[in-house]
């Protein structure tokens, strides 16, 4: 099975500067990134639910969580 990927939306380019819009990302690698560039790199956000954001990127692959298990964007269904 595919892992979780991420594809930064266009619109939200400036925000991730290391990151290239409409390239594919193994979620879970994105995610440690994502955490570091809001730690040291601007702009500053607050986070608003799940890392990487739903608003700034879309996602694909990954397979179907058991009951009970927990979630992160590795486990996430397409």
């Amino acid at each position: 099975m595919a892992p979780r990927e991420a594809l930064l939306k266009a619109e939200y380019r400036e925000w991730y500067p290391k990151l290239v819009p409409g390239v594919w990302y193994v979620a879970e690698q994105l995610t440690a990134e994502v955490l570091e560039q809001q730690r040291t790199g601007e702009p500053k956000w607050a986070f608003e639910g799940r890392v990487p954001s739903d608003a700034h990127f879309l996602f694909r692959g990954g397979r179907r969580r058991h009951p009970g298990e927990p979630r992160s964007r590795r486990t996430d269904s397409a």
